[in-house]
C-alpha cells in the first residue's frame, strides 16, 4: 500500500531519489527530445523553474522507494495547474489527484487545469 507525503517531505528525506525519478520519467516520455546528460542536482534547477507548492504536490511512498508524484503549481491565488505527473507502471495516481483536488478546493482554489504537451 502506497504512503502520500508532500512534496517537501520528500525533498528533506529523499531529495536525490526524487530528483532521479523524475528525470527518469522525463527521459523515458521525451525520447524525441532528449534531456542531456545532467546530474540529479543539475536536474533539481528544472524543478523550480516553475513555481511549485511543495506542500500540496505529493509523492507516492511504497516501501520507502517513490513510486509516482504530481506536482502542483499556483498561477494565481484561485487558479492552478497540474504539472509533472510521473508514476511507475504498477502505480496508479488517481487516488493522489482526488486527494489534491480536494485540497485545492479546501484552500478555496476556484479553478484547476492539467498541463498537458506532447512528448513522443
Amino acid at each position: 500500500m502506497s504512503k502520500v507525503k508532500s512534496l517537501a517531505q520528500v525533498l528533506q528525506d529523499q531529495r536525490e531519489a526524487f530528483l532521479t525519478e523524475r528525470k527518469r520519467n522525463y527521459e523515458e516520455t521525451h525520447l524525441h527530445n532528449p534531456a542531456q546528460n545532467f546530474s540529479w542536482q543539475e536536474w533539481e534547477e528544472f524543478l523550480f523553474d516553475d513555481e511549485v507548492d511543495t506542500a500540496l504536490s505529493g509523492v507516492l511512498i511504497e516501501d520507502e522507494q517513490i513510486t509516482g508524484y504530481i506536482m502542483l503549481h499556483p498561477v494565481t491565488v484561485s487558479h492552478y495547474e497540474i504539472g509533472w505527473i510521473g508514476q511507475t507502471k504498477q502505480v496508479d495516481v488517481q487516488a493522489l489527484l482526488k486527494q489534491q483536488l480536494l485540497a485545492l478546493l479546501n484552500k478555496g482554489i476556484q479553478t484547476v487545469e492539467i498541463e498537458v504537451e506532447t512528448t513522443d
